[in-house]
């Protein structure tokens, strides 16, 4: 059976086939914004150069910008674009320029002897803990035995 959908202009009861709908229309939007999103957050923590990342991060923001007005939240739109895309990102991009990340550095000299070896270990020992307390809190959880009283009733 083809996709049909009611022509607004058109007499009572006519209908177009194969046409598209409102909601044909508002998913495609979500999924392209969507995928806009998911593209500048994945370039955001994906490129090495930091302008790129700033450049994925306004790709971002503008992709939920739409998703805003994709739900009729205009004035959420318009600050995510003056507020975040505007002003925050070009702050990034300042402190980027200024700090001037485009010198290369040596990453070969290890100022501390041994500081990889200790940050492994303890970061072992911080998910060994972490599983071990996980583990604790459900095994030491108290049953509650009984039925429960309302607020109302005496003892």
């Amino acid at each position: 059976m083809a996709s049909e959908c009611v022509d607004p202009t058109a007499p009572e009861g006519r209908r177009i086939p194969g046409g598209w709908g409102p909601l044909m229309v508002e998913f495609v939007v979500f999924a392209i914004s969507a995928a806009i999103v998911l593209g500048g957050a994945l370039g955001v923590i994906g490129f090495r150069n930091p302008v790129h990342n700033a450049l994925s991060l306004i790709a971002t923001l503008f992709g939920v910008a739409v998703l805003f007005i994709a739900q009729e939240a205009y004035f959420l739109a318009a600050v995510q674009i003056i507020v975040y895309a505007g002003a925050i990102v070009v702050l990034f991009l300042f402190v980027i320029m200024l700090v001037g990340v485009d010198r290369l550095e040596r990453l070969d000299a290890d100022t501390l002897k041994g500081q990889q070896v200790a940050a492994a270990v303890v970061g072992g020992a911080v998910a060994v803990l972490s599983v071990l307390v996980l583990f604790a809190g459900k095994a030491g959880a108290p049953r509650r035995a009984g039925r429960t009283r309302s607020p109302g009733e005496r003892t």
